[in-house]
């Protein structure tokens, strides 16, 4: 697993256990980011924001003396409404999300199936995962990840440029704030068609798909503060005002953007005691 990679690994957010990097290279171009979960003996559940993106993920579970007891090929995520995660002692997961709009296309992943589900991954892919997944326990987890990743590339199709994939590409850079209605008239289709084509390869409109990018983006930023200007947040991430947000989040999250905040405080200090 040291042979030389196609590509870079750059840190990006981290939540507790969980750890995510952004992937540059054009064979990756589906995939939003590589991420690794570690839990320990006892393991917290928690609260996981929807994004309608699903993942391909190598799960391994060991016991309490290190061995691997349990390794596979799973699809998890595409969800729309937040989810609740019990994960179980010892796990560890190693993932990438997979854009939605291009999931079906290149790895056959169409994201409703996966929704508030973990399912094993398509036959066909997880024959050509099967090598990495059956080594996946002996080797460090940032190697599964590069070598996951080397696998994916290989094994996608490759997708054509469609309104859909531009349209999700533009949402995604801009943080959810980009005005969708002009975003339709630049691709001179009809609303209808275009909203029509993203539908069918995401499961959700380009609407919702934006308000769920909008809200991740500011619960990240949110994150990195200990007590953060929901006002300011708010307005800096183009909500009507601070009300605006509130439903939104309560919509999507279920909680207050105040109660989800100081969730994933606590989880992230529980994780540093339990790691210490």
């Amino acid at each position: 697993m040291d042979e030389p990679l196609p590509f870079q690994l750059t840190a990006s957010d981290q939540l507790g256990g969980y750890r995510e990097w952004r992937l540059s290279s054009p064979a990756l171009s589906f995939v939003d980011a590589g991420w690794i979960y570690h839990t320990g003996a006892d393991p917290q559940p928690h609260r996981v924001l929807p994004d309608a993106c699903p993942s391909l993920i190598i799960r391994i579970v060991r016991n309490a003396l290190g061995d691997a007891t349990d390794t596979g090929l799973w699809v998890v995520g595409g969800d729309i409404k937040a989810s609740w995660y019990r994960p179980r002692p010892f796990e560890t997961m190693i993932g990438l999300r997979v854009k939605p709009e291009q999931a079906a296309g290149t790895l056959d992943l169409f994201p409703p199936d996966y929704r508030q589900n973990r399912l094993p991954a398509p036959e066909k892919l997880a024959r050509h995962m099967r090598r990495l997944v059956d080594m996946a326990h002996a080797h460090d987890p940032m190697d599964v990840l590069r070598r996951l990743c080397l696998d994916a590339a290989a094994y996608a199709r490759d997708a054509d440029a469609r309104s859909e994939q531009y349209l999700a590409g533009i949402i995604r850079r801009s943080c959810g704030q980009a005005v969708i209605r002009d975003l339709v008239k630049e691709l001179g289709f009809s609303e209808r068609t275009v909203r029509r084509r993203f539908r069918d390869a995401t499961g959700v409109n380009p609407k919702a798909y934006a308000r769920m990018a909008r809200l991740n983006a500011l619960t990240l930023a949110a994150d990195r503060l200990i007590k953060p200007d929901w006002a300011g947040l708010a307005a800096e991430f183009q909500y009507f005002d601070q009300s605006h947000l509130i439903r939104e989040c309560l919509a999507f999250a279920g909680i207050t953007p105040a109660r989800l905040h100081a969730e994933r405080r606590e989880e992230a200090e529980i994780s540093n005691i339990l790691a210490a």
